[in-house]
């Protein structure tokens, strides 16, 4: 929707996004009911561990919304194709769809065919590296690749489709209103992410309704753009990066590690947001700031991952998180090359 050059209002996004939560609620009552665990009552239509397949065994069954977000998907793909003529967003929304078709499959073959083949991983050739794989994350992993290379491949072929919208409408909403509205999502991000309020979390740790106010607020300011890009996606990660390592770990002094963890990638988010706000009416390509997002958000993540997960360095004692930590260095090394290439090539000519 944001690379399409159509232009949608606040009012509009308002309403469209209550429609889509409405329609998740009635997917979920459709095909996510009845749920009652402790009667062993569970969906028609249930892909977790349920007792049909082990009857005798001491299930905790988890609650399925897929048929909440089939249902509000496929109600958000059909307005933007037939009342708003977004070619290219309900074509970018399929190819999310045949993403996930196919690379949830071929990642749980990937952890399913170790299961079934234990023996083979047991084997001299074998043995000494499937101690130190998680699988599941190598699932995961794979999941991602497939997910990542089908949706850009998606754009790739529909990229004549990519415009911008030809109408700079100004910010709808007032600053007051804006930070408002910064301030009370950021707060409830917060609460549901690092406090057990239970209110907090009926409300907000539903996905659709987390992303709520960003996506109206996104057409109406002038700064959440930018903020959401960068400080409020890494509030909850250096959060919980804090977390691990300061209180539960515990391997450094809990100053140092406010400061390392949270503080200084806040800031540097922050003062990058900040930077390119106030120069979005300059800015005539998108590029001149997508290119240093991308290298910042991709080394700010990967290092945070890198330290919750206790630096596992390819020259140290491998762990279960070195052969992903390997994989996660050689594509954020490509990521950076390919930047780099992109800016010099652009340079050139």
């Amino acid at each position: 929707m944001g690379l399409s050059g159509v232009r949608y209002r606040v009012g509009e996004l308002l309403l469209v996004w209550l429609g889509v939560l409405g329609l998740c609620s009635l997917g979920i009552w459709l095909f996510n009911e009845p749920f009652d665990p402790a009667n062993r009552i569970l969906p028609k239509f249930y892909f977790s561990d349920s007792w049909e397949w082990e009857p005798n065994a001491a299930l905790k069954p988890r609650r399925e919304v897929w048929g909440g977000f089939l249902l509000g998907l496929a109600g958000l793909l059909t307005y933007l194709g037939v009342k708003r003529r977004d070619g290219l967003a309900w074509r970018l929304g399929l190819w999310g769809v045949l993403g996930g078709a196919i690379g949830f499959p071929l990642g749980q073959s990937l952890q399913a065919y170790h299961a079934w083949n234990l023996d083979l991983f047991r084997s001299p050739d074998w043995a000494h590296l499937d101690k130190v794989i998680n699988w599941w994350n190598f699932m995961e992993t794979t999941f991602g690749a497939v997910m990542g290379t089908t949706l850009g491949l998606g754009l790739w072929l529909n990229r004549r489709r990519i415009s911008s919208a030809q109408d700079g409408a100004p910010p709808t909403f007032s600053p007051v209103i804006e930070w408002l509205l910064i301030i009370v999502h950021c707060g409830l991000l917060v609460g549901t992410e690092f406090f057990s309020v239970k209110w907090i979390d009926l409300l907000y740790d539903f996905g659709p309704m987390l992303g709520f106010i960003p996506l109206v607020a996104i057409a109406g300011g002038r700064w959440w753009p930018w903020l959401v890009m960068l400080p409020i996606t890494a509030l909850p990660i250096a959060g919980k990066t804090l977390r691990e390592l300061v209180y539960k770990q515990h391997p450094m002094d809990p100053v140092v590690g406010w400061v390392i963890y949270l503080v200084l990638p806040l800031a540097i988010c922050l003062a990058t947001a900040v930077v390119y706000a106030r120069r979005q009416d300059k800015v005539t390509e998108a590029q001149q700031f997508l290119r240093p997002v991308l290298l910042l958000t991709t080394w700010l993540y990967f290092g945070l991952n890198y330290a919750f997960f206790a630096f596992p360095w390819p020259w140290a004692k491998w762990s279960a998180r070195t052969p992903n930590a390997i994989i996660y260095t050689v594509c954020a090394i490509g990521l950076t090359w390919l930047v780099v290439r992109g800016g010099r090539r652009r340079v050139e000519s």
